[in-house]
């Protein structure tokens, strides 16, 4: 889900929604910038609760992807470029956090964080 489906969230918003919906964009932006921002502060605090490393790396990611869409809905060129780099980057890193998180699970057996003290 983190890898791929939020970036085919981004495009969609890119491609379809701004393209064909632009006074309904600018109606509801106040609204969007509001949902984005509690998003944030939401899947933030719900990762800090977690214990399983996946799960965290899904939420975290869920909060990044808010702030590419916050660039992508802020009608600036430089913002637009912005959300697609972080889309692309952010694709290619949180597989790689995943395929980490799946090798020392192999090792292990346990994807919890507090069995993991002192693995640095």
């Amino acid at each position: 889900m983190a890898a791929i489906l939020l970036k085919f969230a981004t495009y969609g918003f890119l491609r379809y929604t701004l393209v064909l919906f632009p006074i309904a964009h600018f109606y509801y932006l106040p609204f969007i910038f509001t949902l984005l921002i509690i998003s944030i502060i939401y899947s933030c605090l719900s990762a800090l609760n977690l214990s399983d490393k996946k799960m965290i790396i899904a939420y975290s990611s869920i909060a990044h992807m808010n702030f590419s869409l916050i660039g992508l809905f802020s009608n600036d060129v430089y913002g637009t470029i912005g959300a697609i780099l972080s889309g692309l980057s952010h694709g290619i890193i949180s597989s790689g956090l995943f395929i980490i998180i799946n090798a020392i699970y192999l090792r292990h057996h346990s994807r919890n964080i507090l069995y993991y003290r002192g693995l640095i």
